[in-house]
């Protein structure tokens, strides 16, 4: 919804910002979940799918 609102204002730099962010979380959120990294269980395609729907 932010992306939205920062768009229908014409800023870009936010959605930039915005954009990266999540990103970088999801591809941390793959790694972790995917693979069962720092503590995690090994959750494989359903981490991926996990963290990409977390991330969006």
């Amino acid at each position: 919804m932010l992306r939205g609102v920062i768009s229908g204002l014409s800023q870009a730099r936010p959605i930039i910002f915005i954009v990266i962010g999540g990103t970088l979380f999801n591809i941390a959120g793959n790694y972790v979940l995917g693979f069962g990294k720092f503590g995690f269980s090994r959750m494989e395609l359903a981490g991926l799918a996990l963290a990409s729907t977390l991330s969006w």
